[in-house]
């Protein structure tokens, strides 16, 4: 079989989840196509896979590249682990018989491309491989800590490296091949129904929403989800010690502290999960955001709204002023979070203008840091 689908999961166990979720829509969607797993986390491992890939702990973005380049399918379609499959995606792969590298540029920014789902074939690898030089000569770079393979794959294709590679590049329709459930609310239900992939880290409300049909298997998957995290909590000596020699190997990195966050949250503790979440912003404040994030939906699992709220401006606060694509893009799910929290019920306001001014920062993609920083005092006082 010349074509596969990879999926590379890092991160919270909450990333995880999604990925055994991703992993589930595609098998249940396309049950021929061959699956591989890659991960830096040893016990984040999913048993539809036909192939696991250990990577090495570095930052989820390099991985992603370093992932593509490992895999073994002739024709690889990528899917971040936060998507979902609602109908097969063999169209997007068959564009790999006239064009090398298929991929679609953000629907929310028609001038970068979203590399959560991407195809290439043996010639496409080139391209890969340029951007993956690039981001390792970059890695100690302070002002990159965020990593850009995005931002790389544009300039590498708008300025014409992709001719010289003699690479044949193609863009896949983001409506219907890597959407984000923030512009569903604008599209009728025929338009809807054209939507393959959705590419988001909660798909409750969307799926419930605007593809009912699928709720069911949603509920399997999430019922699959829920199985395979529960089986690992069993086998405490196996992945105690592999999460363990991540720790080991990589002492007072970023990567360090999410293992440790992530072995507290298999072990059910996630109060201490959150205070290695705080330890690490507080010893690496060049790693902006990422330790925040995973604070704030932890907190918001655990139904302290509060605290979630508090973390999502704190890693948006962190975010906003870096004008790198990864990381501003960790700023709009922070904020993205925070607007879904401020619309939950669940959050104390002192009266409606904080929560208003709270709800107008996801439609202000220009807001500042000091912007946010005055909200977040505020929530503090009156919280």
């Amino acid at each position: 079989m010349n074509n596969g689908i990879l999926l590379v999961v890092d991160g919270s166990i909450g990333i995880y989840r999604a990925g055994l979720r991703a992993a589930f829509s595609i098998k249940r969607t396309m049950p021929e196509v061959r699956l591989t797993w890659a991960s830096s986390m040893p016990h984040y491992r999913c048993r539809l896979a036909d192939r696991h890939i250990r990577l090495p702990p570095q930052s989820p973005f390099v991985n992603k590249i370093s992932a593509c380049l490992e895999c073994d399918h002739p024709n690889t379609l990528f899917l971040d682990a936060d998507t979902y499959l609602l109908r097969p995606v063999w169209e997007f792969l068959e564009r790999l018989e006239n064009f090398d590298f298929v991929i679609c540029k953000a629907v929310t920014n028609s001038y970068f491309f979203n590399s959560g789902v991407l195809a290439f074939n043996q010639r496409g690898r080139a391209l890969l491989e340029r951007t993956h030089t690039i981001l390792q000569a970059m890695n100690g770079a302070e002002l990159v800590r965020g990593n850009r393979e995005q931002k790389i794959l544009t300039e590498l294709i708008y300025l014409g490296h992709c001719a010289k590679l003699g690479i044949r590049v193609d863009f896949g329709d983001g409506e219907r091949f890597n959407l984000r459930p923030s512009v569903l609310d604008s599209m009728t239900e025929a338009e809807c129904e054209r939507v393959h992939v959705l590419h988001a880290y909660d798909l409750t409300r969307p799926v419930a929403v605007h593809f009912p049909h699928h709720t069911t298997r949603l509920r399997e998957a999430n019922k699959f989800a829920t199985t395979c995290i529960d089986e690992l909590k069993t086998e405490t000596s196996d992945w105690l010690s592999k999460i363990q020699a991540v720790i080991d190997e990589n002492p007072d990195t970023i990567e360090s502290y999410l293992a440790l966050a992530s072995l507290m949250e298999l072990r059910g503790d996630k109060d201490r999960a959150l205070t290695v979440l705080l330890a690490a912003r507080r010893a690496l404040p060049t790693e902006p955001g990422r330790a925040m994030l995973w604070a704030a939906r932890l907190n918001d699992e655990m139904d302290n709204a509060q605290q979630a709220l508090q973390c999502a401006l704190d890693a948006a606060i962190e975010t906003s002023d870096l004008f790198h694509p990864n990381i501003q893009n960790t700023k709009g799910q922070s904020i993205t979070l925070a607007k879904a929290l401020s619309n939950s019920g669940r959050v104390r306001w002192p009266d409606a203008n904080l929560q208003t001014e709270i709800l107008e920062l996801a439609t202000d993609h220009r807001c500042t840091a000091d912007q946010i920083k005055s909200i977040r005092a505020r929530l503090t006082e009156e919280g």
